[in-house]
Parts: C-alpha cells; structure tokens; sequence
C-alpha cells in the first residue's frame, strides 16, 4: 500500500480570518512560517535515532505540547506517525536507488535497531524491506 503525505501550506492571515485565496498567493504568517521551520527540521534530522518531540521542543523553545500541535495541524498526524513517514519515504528511495544493505539504511534513516526498522517498514509499506 502507498501512502502518500500531503503537507498542506503554513499558516496564513487570510486562512487564519477564513477568506476565500482562490489562486491568490499570499504570504505565510509569523506562525505559518514557524510550522514550516518545524516541519523542516524534523524532515531534515530524522535521521538522528534521538530526535523526539523534546528535542524539537528545545530547539525552537516551545513547549512539547506546542510541536505536538503544530505537527497535527499541519499534516494531520501525530509527530511519531509524521517522523516515521518521513523515515519510511527515505528507506524507500535508498532501497530503490542504492545498493546499500538494508542494515546500513535502517540506521541512516534513524533506527538504532534492525527488528524496529523492519517492522516499521512492513506495516508503513505492507511488504519487507527485502522484499
């Protein structure tokens, strides 16, 4: 099964006041801009094994509470749910375009552990890495 992740665009004043954009571009709000940040860095450090939602917490200084919220409204999935998405759309590019053991991509996309990076991996994409 393919799962496809739609991020839907930051915050904006206009979405913010519920008034119709159409095809207006309007530029992203001082919140829009930070869930984009946060999105991001997550995106960007998933392959760190120790990125939690404290970690991101402490390096934008808000509260866990306040990723946890941001993640959510932004893509409709907990934090856990958008980091292994995005951890399992990486394992399945290097799978496909690298000759690399699955061993070593488990550990590039940030698990420490082969059995978890397995078994993530099956219930993300319904077939085995070595499949």
């Amino acid at each position: 099964m393919t799962r496809v992740v739609l991020i839907r665009h930051g915050q904006t004043e206009w979405n913010n006041a519920g008034r119709y954009q159409g095809q207006s571009n309007t530029e992203l709000s001082e919140a829009g801009c930070r869930q984009a940040e946060i999105l991001a860095y997550i995106s960007q450090n998933a392959e760190d094994s120790e990125l939690y939602v404290g970690k991101v917490a402490a390096h934008f200084g808000l509260s866990t509470r306040r990723v946890y919220e941001v993640v959510r409204l932004a893509t409709q999935m907990s934090f856990g749910e958008y980091l292994m998405t995005v951890r399992m759309k990486q394992a399945g590019k290097l799978l496909c375009n690298t000759q690399l053991e699955v061993s070593k991509i488990s550990r590039q996309c940030g698990y420490q552990n082969y059995t978890s990076f397995y078994r993530a991996f099956s219930r993300f994409y319904g077939v085995t890495p070595t499949e």
